[in-house]
């Protein structure tokens, strides 16, 4: 799981697309950093560019940064069923 955080202000307008749906877009790039900052975040948020302008190798505008989280580990027991006697201990069965 990553979460990012993203600096609006920093967004030029003329990247900003309005879709067939009348909702505003933008295109991001999450790339993972060499090396975590001195806040841990591992990840980098960029605008990507246009073909124009990754011909031209124009600079990377960068508007935020992100964390990689690891998920939890999974329980090896579920909802207490190790203490539940296993049926051989049941004499009561009907079958």
């Amino acid at each position: 799981m990553e979460i990012l955080s993203i600096c609006l202000t920093k967004i030029p307008t003329n990247k900003i697309r309005l879709g067939k749906d009348g909702h505003k877009y933008v295109g991001i790039v999450v790339s993972k950093r060499k090396q975590p900052d001195e806040y841990g975040n591992d990840l980098t948020v960029s605008i990507s560019k246009s073909e124009q302008e990754r011909k031209e190798k124009a600079a990377t505008l960068y508007v935020g940064s992100g964390k990689t989280f690891a998920p939890a580990p999974a329980s090896d027991t579920v909802g207490g069923l190790e203490d539940m006697p296993v049926a051989e201990e049941l004499d009561d069965l009907p079958f």
